[in-house]
């Protein structure tokens, strides 16, 4: 597995995680889903915290990729781990997305979070399971 192909997946699905962070502090009027945006964040960041790590090992200087990860390969499969986690990734940021983008007045952006919330934790629950098997890996590969 080329490492430079890993890291470059890893960045993009930390450059989501970054999005979706920033439009979670964006949405600080809806003091109703303060307890939901918390858990959102707390999950982005605790993957956040995993994808870093993993990036630092793909792009280990010492050139022994396989020896550190012998299981790295699987990873960055097309329907793998980090691809499951982009997706749910994506498509979290888009429903973040609609609720940020409503407009404010009227309380159109509580209407349109109350329209989205399930999807949003639906979600939310796909990319904690993506986050758990990202976590596998490392333990595994660890041991």
């Amino acid at each position: 597995m080329d490492p430079l192909s890993v890291t470059a997946s890893l960045i993009t699905v930390l450059g989501l995680a970054h999005k979706i962070t920033t439009l979670c502090l964006g949405l600080h009027s809806l003091k109703e889903s303060q307890q939901e945006l918390s858990r959102i964040l707390d999950e982005v960041e605790s993957l956040r915290t995993i994808l870093e790590r993993l990036a630092r090992l793909a792009s280990s200087e010492d050139g022994q990729e396989e020896a550190i990860l012998p299981n790295f390969a699987a990873v960055n499969e097309p329907n793998g781990p980090l691809a499951n986690c982009r997706t749910e990734l994506e498509n979290l940021h888009v429903e973040l997305k609609k609720v940020s983008s409503s407009a404010s007045r009227f309380g159109m952006q509580k209407i349109s979070w109350a329209l989205n919330e399930k999807d949003i934790t639906r979600r939310l629950e796909k990319v904690s399971k993506a986050k758990e098997t990202l976590q596998l890996f490392l333990a595994v590969d660890h041991t």
